[in-house]
C-alpha cells in the first residue's frame, strides 16, 4: 500500500473534503468570528528545540500569531446562531524559508456547542482548516487580511486560481500542549506510542519528572506506513491537517498538486505532549512504481 493509498484511507473515515469556498476574510465577521493579530507572542518553550531542529527561526520578530474567536451571534444567509466561544490560535514563521504553522488552540464551534449545551445552529465557516488557510495566506503573502482590498480571486471556468494567489504549501505543522479536552483520543494514542517505543508506563510521568528519553529530540518518530502513525491520523488534530491540505489543493503551488502527512514526531515537555507533522507532496503512481522496481 502506498502513502497516497493510506492518505485516502484516512480521508475516507470522514465526509469527502470539498474544495474550500469561504475564501473571503469578511466571511469571518459574517459568521460571528472575531479576528486578532498578535505580533509580540513568543514561541512555547516546549517547541523551541523542534523549531530550531527543522531550521526555522525562533526569533519572536519572525513569527505572527492569529486568534480567531467565535464570540458573536450571527444571522447570515437566512440562518442564525449563537456565539460558541470557539477558538483557533495559529502562528506562522514569516521568514518563509521553512514554512511552518503552530496550532496553539483547537476548540471548534461543534465542540463548544456540545460542551456548553448551547443547542445552537453552527456557522458555515467553522472548520479550523478554512480559517487557518486564510491566516496562512495572509502571513505568507504579507497581506493584511482585514483590508477591504483583500480577497482571494475566484477560480476560472476550469476551477484553477490565478497563479498570483497560489501559495507554497506548509512543510511542518506543530501542535504544542496537546490536551484531552477537545480531542479525547490524541493523548492516549501518544502515550501508547511512547510506551511501545521506550517500554515505560508514561502514566507514571509527572510535570516535574518527565524522563529524558521522552523529551525532544527523543527518537519517537513514526510514518504513515506504521500502525502508530495511522492511529495518530485518526485524531482531531490530524483530521484538521488532512482537511487543510485536501480542501485547498487548488490554492497551493503547483496548482492541483496533492499534499499529505509524511511522518509524525511526538515528544514530551514537563508532562505535556507535543506533535510535529511533516508535509510532503503525494507521489504519483509512476513514482511509486519506479521505487518498487
Amino acid at each position: 500500500m502506498t502513502m497516497a493509498d493510506l492518505d485516502q484511507a484516512t480521508i475516507a473515515r470522514w465526509p469527502s473534503p470539498r474544495q474550500a469556498t469561504l475564501l473571503d476574510p469578511r466571511d469571518m465577521e459574517r459568521w460571528g468570528w472575531y479576528m486578532a493579530l498578535d505580533e509580540e507572542a513568543e514561541l512555547d518553550i516546549a517547541i523551541e528545540a523542534a523549531v530550531e531542529k527543522i531550521g526555522a527561526s525562533k526569533d519572536p520578530d519572525d513569527w505572527v500569531f492569529f486568534d480567531a474567536d467565535h464570540r458573536f451571534d450571527w444571522n447570515t444567509d437566512g440562518r442564525s446562531g449563537k456565539a460558541t466561544d470557539a477558538r483557533y490560535r495559529t502562528g506562522f514563521n514569516r521568514k518563509k524559508d521553512i514554512r511552518v504553522m503552530v496550532v496553539d488552540s483547537l476548540y471548534s464551534p461543534q465542540f463548544q456547542n456540545a460542551q456548553q449545551n448551547l443547542n445552537t445552529a453552527l456557522p458555515d465557516l467553522q472548520r479550523c482548516s478554512d480559517i487557518a488557510y486564510l491566516q496562512y495566506y495572509g502571513a505568507i503573502m504579507d497581506k493584511n487580511i482585514w483590508s477591504n482590498e483583500f480577497q482571494i480571486p475566484s477560480p476560472d471556468a476550469n476551477g484553477r486560481y490565478p497563479l498570483r494567489v497560489a501559495v507554497p504549501p506548509l512543510q511542518y505543522i506543530i501542535f504544542p500542549g496537546i490536551a484531552d479536552t477537545g480531542d479525547t483520543i490524541a493523548v492516549p494514542i501518544i502515550k501508547r506510542i511512547y510506551q511501545e517505543a521506550i517500554g515505560m508506563n508514561v502514566d507514571d510521568f509527572t510535570a516535574a519528572g518527565v524522563k529524558d528519553a521522552t523529551a525532544w529530540p527523543g527518537k519517537i518518530f513514526v510514518t504513515l506506513s506504521d500502525s502508530k502513525g495511522l492511529a495518530f491520523m485518526g485524531t482531531e488534530h490530524a483530521k484538521a491537517v488532512t482537511f487543510f491540505l485536501a480542501q485547498h489543493k487548488e490554492l497551493f503551488t503547483p496548482s492541483g498538486a496533492q499534499y499529505e502527512v509524511k511522518s509524525v514526531q511526538v515528544w514530551a515537555f514537563h508532562g505535556g505532549w507535543n506533535a510535529m507533522l511533516e508535509i510532503g507532496q503525494v507521489q504519483s503512481a509512476s513514482d511509486v512504481n519506479d521505487e518498487i522496481v
